[in-house]
């Protein structure tokens, strides 16, 4: 009877993570979504296979041993997974990191797959504790190791994104991820506690609240110019204020800003309609995008003009795709023939400077100012 009572908190763990994945599926479409679904479904899967492992293994009498063994490698397998998991959807959530991200996927891939071969060589046997039989042996230190290890790559891959990521979110899965450290260290410590299913639901869950909650997506949609699907004002300023706070606690970061403006929108709207106008703006918008890959973000901050942030990434780096951005829009017209062109401008400083990120990109506009200068000066700037 004490076995089939202890059943009510895996009962729990699985009403709790299915909810999680209906409203995830409801209000998130995003490919860190998907993930974080996935993720749901190991949790699933390990929150059955614990219930069902706790009662094979107090029923040793009349269950196989070879079934035990594999339903335990089974459940085993699915925490490991969703550990990997987890480390790809911090990759997901986190600014671009160049190679490390197919490196995260096949090392998120291969561990669950090689821990379902090794396993099954190390030995396992039933301790019987005060209340129940508890899994013990050399299996579940394989099991421990690699999910301490997980957890551990997890803490790098956010420790290397942390200046490009919000503050807080950063703080907050910096303690999703010692909860998890400290949980499996007590289960190690005191197996017959039996925590892994709640430590996956209690992960989950602060996971959610975190990062997918749906409050959270309408705030970003706040922060969203919808003629040209750019960041907007608010979100450069909301940014600005935590790279600085971020920012200043490096020690060898670096911040770059472009600056860009359309030339004669004016001319634009009064030739040819406001919709040309719009029409223009919206060409910029994708231009920018296509090109400025390695940004941290780009903003559209008021009618015709545009701002991109770089956060860590090489001066070249930026000179190069401010640079094809302007090439791009030399070769793109509207629909009603009228050449687009706008001014750009850069600056650039590491965290040694006594600048400010304000600072700087206010020597961006006056780059940009000077560059519209210049082209007012060759003949293609009217106002």
């Amino acid at each position: 009877m004490e076995i089939y009572l202890r059943q009510r908190s895996g009962i729990v763990c699985l009403i709790t993570i299915a909810l999680l994945l209906v409203f995830s599926h409801l209000y998130n479409h995003s490919s860190a979504s998907r993930r974080f679904r996935r993720m749901c479904i190991y949790a699933l899967c390990h929150v059955v296979l614990t219930i069902l492992t706790e009662v094979t293994a107090n029923l040793l009498d009349t269950t196989p041993l070879l079934v035990n063994r594999l339903l335990h490698l089974l459940c085993c397998a699915t925490a490991i997974a969703f550990l990997g998991e987890m480390c790809w959807y911090i990759t997901s959530i986190t600014p671009p990191q160049g190679r490390s991200l197919p490196v995260v996927r096949i090392v998120t891939i291969l561990i669950p797959l090689l821990f379902l071969f090794a396993a099954p060589l190390f030995p396992m046997y039933f301790t019987k504790g005060l209340v129940i039989n508890y899994p013990d042996g050399a299996f579940m230190h394989l099991y421990f190791f690699i999910g301490i290890a997980l957890c551990l790559v997890s803490a790098v891959l956010l420790f290397r994104a942390r200046l490009q990521m919000d503050r807080q979110v950063c703080v907050l899965m910096t303690l999703v991820l010692v909860l998890m450290a400290a949980m499996t260290c007590l289960q190690m410590a005191f197996p017959e506690l039996m925590l892994s299913a709640v430590k996956l639901t209690v992960i989950t869950l602060m996971m959610y609240f975190i990062v997918e909650n749906p409050v959270g997506k309408y705030h970003d949609r706040a922060m969203i110019d919808l003629p040209t699907g750019l960041r907007n004002h608010n979100a450069l300023q909301e940014d600005a204020v935590n790279l600085a706070n971020n920012w200043q606690l490096s020690s060898n970061g670096s911040i770059g800003v472009v600056a860009c403006d359309l030339n004669d929108l004016k001319r634009i709207n009064d030739t040819h309609g406001h919709q040309a106008g719009d029409e223009a703006i919206a060409l910029i918008g994708r231009v920018l995008r296509a090109e400025l890959v390695s940004a941290y973000g780009v903003y559209r901050t008021g009618g015709d003009e545009f701002t991109a942030i770089y956060v860590n990434q090489h001066e070249d780096v930026m000179i190069a795709e401010m640079q094809a951005a302007r090439d791009n829009l030399r070769s793109r017209h509207l629909d009603c023939g009228w050449v687009v062109h706008a001014a750009l401008g850069s600056a650039y400083a590491t965290s040694q400077s006594e600048l400010s990120i304000r600072d700087i990109m206010q020597r961006a506009d006056e780059a940009m100012y000077a560059d519209k200068a210049r082209q007012k000066g060759a003949g293609n700037v009217r106002r």
